[in-house]
């Protein structure tokens, strides 16, 4: 029998979380054979294994939400209206506008190409021939559509790390969080802690690949601070929007964006003569973001959390 939807509070669902976050992480070393997981981390047949590992695992996470919390794809942040929408996701534009400076440092950045014919043996009819080529060469990003056709580290960087880890870490967690009475703000502090400490086995990974123990520390401690960071705002991009399409894009977007570039700002840079330009629009950007948290609704959370909210508050008053 399928239990009931918004389903009644229960102790078991803040350890069915912490079950899901574990599971993601467990994944990638049982599934994936120790001469697999020896091999570089951007070796094909590694990054095809572990990608293999963490679609199955998601997957049966999945299915066993809908078999225990709820049968509803609402509350994973699935619903079909989000999929039928002509319109960018709120969460995407939104993080778009953080990185108004470094897009503005990527579109200035084919100037340099044009106005100084060949280039490194190439040369380019028009601007947007040269933007290509940057994005392409200098970014990395596959030159067609067709997902078959792109190398297995772009495909995990840009689609299936991002679609598995918000599935996992954002549609799994956040609701089984409001639904143990967690409120909304305590939820979206929360999941991102399972998501930082998702990536601290990446500094084990370089300890044993021979870096020394201060420097793996180190970079443990840095990555669980960005991707905690992170994962805070795509946690609280679900609860706002009621879908994961935003998150998951957002999260593919940062990944080809990176981190800011500020290497505009060294006179033997090439777009130094455009840096007042570009640092106008990185504070610019920066308050388009700040502002842009009143249009995304505050802390208003969608329908569906609403639902789960109210149950977990009927469920603690009876």
């Amino acid at each position: 029998m399928l239990p009931s939807c918004p389903p009644a509070p229960s102790p078991l669902f803040l350890p069915l979380a912490f079950f899901y976050s574990v599971l993601y992480v467990a994944s990638l070393y049982i599934f994936v054979p120790a001469s697999t997981r020896a091999l570089p981390r951007s070796d094909p047949r590694q990054i095809r294994a572990r990608l293999a590992a963490a679609l199955s695992t998601t997957a049966l996470s999945l299915l066993s939400f809908l078999l225990l919390f709820c049968p509803s794809l609402a509350y994973l942040g699935l619903p079909p209206a989000a999929f039928t929408s002509l319109l960018p996701p709120k969460p995407l534009l939104h993080v778009v506008s953080l990185y108004l400076g470094p897009l503005t440092l990527l579109l200035l950045s084919p100037l340099h190409l044009l106005s100084h014919p060949p280039f490194h043996g190439h040369s380019f009819p028009s601007y947007r021939a040269a933007l290509a080529h940057v994005l392409t060469v200098y970014k990395g990003l596959p030159p067609t559509l067709n997902l078959s056709l792109w190398p297995p580290a772009k495909l995990r960087d840009l689609v299936l790390g991002p679609l598995t880890e918000e599935l996992c870490y954002r549609s799994l967690l956040l609701p089984l969080l409001l639904a143990s009475g967690f409120s909304p703000r305590a939820a979206v502090g929360i999941s991102p802690l399972f998501f930082g400490f998702a990536h601290v086995h990446h500094g084990y990974r370089s300890y044993r690949g021979g870096l020394p123990l201060q420097q793996a520390l180190l970079q443990a401690a840095f990555q669980f601070a960005y991707t905690s960071l992170f994962g805070l705002y795509c946690s609280y991009a679900l609860l706002a929007s009621g879908s994961v399409l935003g998150p998951f894009l957002a999260h593919s977007f940062c990944n080809f964006a990176g981190l800011p570039d500020l290497s505009y700002l060294s006179p033997l840079s090439r777009e130094h003569k455009y840096r007042h330009v570009i640092s106008a629009a990185y504070v610019l950007g920066i308050a388009m973001f700040a502002y842009g948290f009143r249009l995304m609704g505050g802390w208003e959370p969608a329908p569906a959390y609403r639902e789960l909210i109210a149950a977990a508050e009927a469920g603690a008053l009876s």
